[in-house]
């Protein structure tokens, strides 16, 4: 069991360690030539602390600033070692009968822009953020470094990698050796505890869990993409506007109530995929079986057993 755990967390510490590392090297690369420059300036002596203490306070002000720079940045490298990761992982094989996937990618666009709405709603009604300073924090920060950097960071490359890393990693990793359910619930609390906040990890936990029936319904790691960049794209739209110093009513949030249930109702009519179930006495070995994402509709998706 220990080495089925590691197999299936390690992706999320490879996720938290790029982020840490490129803040990291970020930083050293901003603070080592001045540091040098300020030695070399006072003839090799130390210089006043207090010069220091406010180079210190503007360089970390800057990194909060470019977090958007720097998600950016981690999302594009962990590509490498992800992309293989998830080509190895085991998935169970399925078979699609009679799926659309436009109507699949409009219903769960439409459904996940209506959840971002009617969170916001709730979350404005109730002024529950007042509770959580460090949540203001965050979305601070995330507002920081230019429009195009925010837009790539936080609506396309953000969620691809979490899907690829969540849903198309871990959660299949989980399911090889759990039932189906406990997989969902799992990865859905390791993406709340991804985002280091508890506000945040509560919603965000509740987001994966969605993401995580959507990818066990259908099978279909581009649909969670997909719904993931359509929830972003409501948040950062919304951020937009409040750093333009639009009015935004929070009435004008409460149609999302409908978008959301719309939605979702016509995404569950759509049918799911076809489970091919691995026999009951065999636990699927280490890169055992891997589907197709992408199979013609009334076909199987392949099985490729991995040595």
């Amino acid at each position: 069991m220990p080495r089925h755990l590691w197999r299936a967390f390690y992706p999320m510490l490879i996720y938290l360690g790029m982020q840490v590392l490129v803040t990291i090297v970020a930083v050293c690369v901003r603070i080592i030539p001045h540091i040098t420059s300020l030695v070399m300036a006072n003839n090799g002596a130390i210089p006043d602390p207090a010069v220091y203490a406010e180079f210190i306070e503007s360089t970390t002000a800057w990194a909060m600033g470019s977090s958007s720079f720097f998600l950016l940045i981690a999302c594009v490298l962990c590509l490498a070692p992800f992309l293989p990761i998830w080509h190895k992982t085991p998935k169970v094989l399925v078979h699609y009968e009679e799926q659309k996937p436009a109507l699949l990618l409009l219903f769960s666009v439409v459904a996940f822009w209506g959840f971002n709405m009617l969170l916001s709603f709730i979350f404005d009604i109730t002024d529950i953020t007042r509770f959580f300073p460090s949540y203001e924090n965050i979305i601070q920060a995330l507002s920081g470094g230019s429009l195009a950097i925010r837009f790539l960071a936080i609506v396309i490359a953000g969620p691809f990698i979490e899907e690829l890393c969540f849903r198309g990693i871990i959660l299949n990793r989980l399911q090889a050796w759990t039932g189906k359910w406990t997989a969902v619930l799992i990865q859905a609390l390791l993406f709340g505890l991804v985002h280091l906040n508890l506000f945040q990890g509560l919603y965000a936990a509740i987001f994966g869990f969605a993401l995580g029936y959507l990818y066990v319904r259908f099978r279909k790691l581009w649909l969670c993409v997909a719904g993931h960049m359509a929830f972003n794209s409501i948040a950062f739209m919304l951020m937009f506007l409040d750093e333009r110093g639009a009015e935004i009513s929070t009435w004008s949030l409460l149609p999302g109530v409908i978008i959301f249930a719309a939605g979702a109702y016509f995404l569950a009519k759509q049918p799911p995929a076809m489970i091919i179930e691995a026999p009951a006495d065999e636990e699927p070995a280490e890169g055992a079986v891997e589907a197709c994402a992408d199979v013609p509709v009334g076909e199987s998706a392949e099985i490729n057993i991995h040595p």
